[in-house]
């Protein structure tokens, strides 16, 4: 009796070392897929974060066209100005604000680019 009683034993260590592999199988699998997951996740909200910054500075950048518009308008019709250039002081200062969007929206596209063909 001690012989087979051995021999269950054997045979239920045995089962209880599979089981044993098979989770800790189980549970590299699932960090890795949590750690991937989680890694995904950051991803994407990098990605949105970047699409608002460029939504929101490109709105800027219209309401600045827009007031350039507004400018050019009314130096010529309500002012009675022969002409506008790029150096009438206002004028300029609404087009370097301008260019400075135009830039930052560049770079925040290309970041957007480079994270995309990275992932």
């Amino acid at each position: 009796m001690r012989g087979n009683r051995r021999q269950f034993l054997g045979e239920d260590m045995a089962f209880v070392d599979k089981a044993k592999e098979y989770l800790d199988a189980g549970v590299r699998v699932s960090k890795d897929a949590i750690t991937k997951a989680g890694s995904a996740v950051q991803e994407i909200s990098d990605k949105s974060m970047l699409k608002l910054e460029i939504t929101r500075l490109a709105g800027k950048r219209k309401k600045l066209c827009t007031e350039l518009g507004t400018k050019v308008f009314d130096a010529f019709c309500v002012e009675g100005a022969k002409s506008v250039t790029a150096k009438t002081p206002a004028v300029a200062r609404l087009l370097e604000e301008i260019a400075s969007l135009d830039e930052q929206i560049s770079e925040k596209n290309q970041a957007l680019d480079a994270m995309s063909a990275a992932g």
